[in-house]
């Protein structure tokens, strides 16, 4: 996301100490969301950032009547274009060397949506959202915030124009820029809370409701052009920028930023707070002005930009090639300094020799957007995509499909059917790979059960909620998907808020292990309220451990491998092949464990019981793979571990053939 700098006599250095902040806790986000769980945040500080420095130019040369959309339009190309298509070009030729075909295409649509600065809807219309791992493979995501920033501003400056005409126009007794941003404040807040509205598509990428962080920017800026001898006494200057970055880095660390309150409503906290840092960092004096003027901090804010391109690109690209396999600590130190390397190269040789060449509108345009926009076209559309010759037994072998998924809205049964049918399991999409498990271990145990599972659902909702509740909180993104699956939501808890009580025994199989158990503190409380009415009801509730999120996944580098026949060793050296030693498994397992503590803790009836410790360290068992991918059972894993669980004299369910459903 690029923000224009004022000329060198209005330079301050503490603005891209800020940038600093707001790139590195993107990039930590990026490489390990666990431990910066909001580092997204970043953009919001870019926003306000661009908002501010943007309008404060702006503003200043249509109050001295000298603004031109042309000359503005030729900062805006300058600025952010070079670096832009350079990325694009790097990120499309990598792609298209290892990609598979279908992804390669899916890459190319990425990259003609960036081009027409339409990126932000292109992602805001795939399944999963911006939270998902399924994004985490997508070379162009980072571009969706540089189209919101330009779609703004296309329009922002008509509206300011038009806007200052009007309040200096007014005959009121107040300033015309006072009226300005009384107009701005009205504007700021109805599109704050547009993010309350449902979207089909995933409201964090719209832009009308990201416009709210670049006005409150702007009415900054505006307000110090008409005051600018605006001050604070020192002592309320020091609190001002003490509360603010507190509330920054508490931001970025902790706290609910979810739907439908992120984007929106929740933004204003950080959005404020980077005002509130722009506004006491005038003062060059005081402490906050000399923390983030420090040489470091201010270099790392000048190649923020080139930064926040390269970083993703680079990191979106060794994931697809890892695909599922965290990386070890040398991988990931290796992958962030050719990361600073190539945005270092990038600020010093291609954004500043290109900003500070004189152009002029035409030649800018040529040259710097439809040039290059030909040039990407013709190498992504016109030239044909790679052939791959793969080995497809090996393919076959290897691919997800052996994961026993069912069907969205099926129940199944499992065991024997000549029982009676008092067994219900629920869950996600562990319940629907524990099918071939439940089945082997339910007939060896003698009883009779039906599984309803959905994929990508987080387990059965609250059983006291009413209909209408879920479905607002489904739409609204809070819980599983959005979109055709909604209903099938619905329908299946409004099924299980009734038949639930059919059954002596439940057993809830979730990915446990999932990170948004830990980060949305409402599925920890929907998972209360359930245990609590199951076990008021009587049931004997049993929670079922499959799996973790492992160093595994549907090999994309090994058929990279045999493509294109590089060296096998090239790539081993880069992840980590011990699936046990990962950030990923280590975080997931310490998901699943505190989840096991709370409810072994609270609910001394409920039983945890535990197929994960049953997974060979090495994945694999007779020489094949008991996973179908980083954190799902192949069906040569199921039998395998019901087989364990038999074997060691294991029981899940107690006796169920001498109990009654109460």
């Amino acid at each position: 996301m690029k923000l224009f700098t004022p000329s060198t006599k209005n330079y301050r250095a503490d603005i891209d100490g800020l940038r600093a902040l707001a790139v590195l806790s993107v990039v930590a986000f990026h490489f390990n969301g666990y431990r910066v769980p909001n580092g997204f945040l970043g953009v919001d500080i870019f926003f306000v950032l661009s908002g501010y420095l943007i309008t404060n130019v702006i503003y200043n040369e249509i109050k001295q009547d000298k603004f031109s959309f042309k000359d503005f339009y030729i900062r805006r190309i300058k600025r952010i274009l070079p670096a832009f298509f350079t990325i694009l070009i790097v990120g499309l030729a990598l792609a298209r060397l290892l990609f598979l075909p279908h992804d390669y295409s899916e890459v190319k649509e990425s990259a003609l949506s960036a081009i027409l600065f339409s990126g932000n809807f292109f992602f805001a219309q795939l399944d999963g959202g911006y939270f998902s791992g399924e994004i985490n493979q997508k070379p162009f995501l980072q571009l969706w915030s540089l189209a919101v920033e330009e779609q703004f501003y296309f329009v922002f400056p008509i509206i300011l124009i038009g806007l200052t005409s009007f309040a200096q126009k007014c005959k009121w007794s107040v300033r015309s820029g006072s009226i300005l941003i009384l107009i701005l404040l009205g504007l700021t807040i109805i599109s704050t809370l547009s993010g309350l509205i449902h979207y089909t598509w995933d409201s964090y990428y719209l832009a009308h409701i990201r416009f709210s962080e670049m006005l409150i920017g702007a009415m900054l800026a505006i307000f110090l052009v008409e005051h600018p001898k605006s001050q604070i006494s020192s002592t309320n200057n020091i609190i001002l920028s003490i509360i603010s970055l507190v509330a920054i880095i508490v931001s970025i660390f902790w706290g609910p930023y979810i739907k439908p309150y992120f984007p929106g409503v929740l933004a204003l906290i950080p959005c404020l707070a980077t005002a509130g840092l722009i506004y006491a960092g005038r003062n060059t004096g005081q402490w906050y002005n000399k923390l983030m003027s420090v040489t470091p901090i201010v270099w790392v804010g000048k190649i923020s930009y080139s930064l926040y391109l390269w970083h993703w690109t680079l990191l979106a690209i060794f994931r697809y090639v890892a695909d599922g396999r965290s990386f070890p600590i040398h991988t990931q130190i290796g992958l962030l300094v050719l990361i600073f390397i190539c945005s270092t190269l990038s600020y010093y040789f291609i954004e500043e020799p290109l900003r500070h060449r004189k152009w002029s509108f035409s030649s800018a345009a040529l040259s710097l957007y439809v040039s290059p926009s030909i040039l990407i076209l013709t190498f992504a559309f016109l030239c044909p995509t790679p052939n791959y010759k793969l080995d497809v037994a090996e393919i076959q072998q290897l691919s997800p499909t052996d994961i026993p998924y069912l069907p969205h809205s099926n129940t199944t049964a499992v065991g024997d059917s000549n029982k009676p049918l008092n067994v219900l399991i629920v869950g996600d999409s562990h319940a629907l790979h524990s099918r071939p498990l439940l089945d082997s271990i339910a007939k060896h145990e003698g009883w009779h059960g039906t599984i309803s599972g959905i994929r990508s659902g987080i387990y059965i909702y609250d059983p006291s909620m009413d209909s209408l509740t879920l479905l607002n909180l489904v739409q609204k993104g809070v819980y599983g998907r959005r979109g055709p699956e909604e209903k099938i939501y619905l329908d299946r808890n409004q099924k299980l808020i009734t038949d639930y009580k059919k059954y002596s025994t439940i057993i809830i199989a979730n990915f446990w292990g999932n990170m948004y158990y830990i980060k949305n503190p409402s599925m920890l409380s929907s998972i209360d309220q359930m245990l609590t009415t199951f076990t008021d009801a009587g049931k004997d509730v049993i929670l079922l451990n499959t799996c973790y999120y492992y160093n595994a996944g549907f090999p994309h580098a090994s058929l990279v491998q045999k493509g294109l026949g590089i060296n096998p060793r090239y790539i081993k050296a880069l992840f980590d092949r011990d699936p046990l030693t990962g950030a990923n498994f280590v975080e997931s397992k310490r998901v699943a464990d505190s989840i096991q503590r709370h409810v072994e803790k609270k609910y001394p009836t409920v039983r945890w019981v535990d197929m994960a410790q049953y997974i060979p360290e090495n994945l694999f068992h007779d020489g094949i793979s008991v996973l179908s991918d980083w954190a799902h059972l192949s069906l040569h894993g199921a039998h395998y571990l019901a087989g364990e669980f038999i074997r060691r004299k294991q029981r899940l369910v107690s006796s169920p053939q001498t109990k009654e459903a109460k």
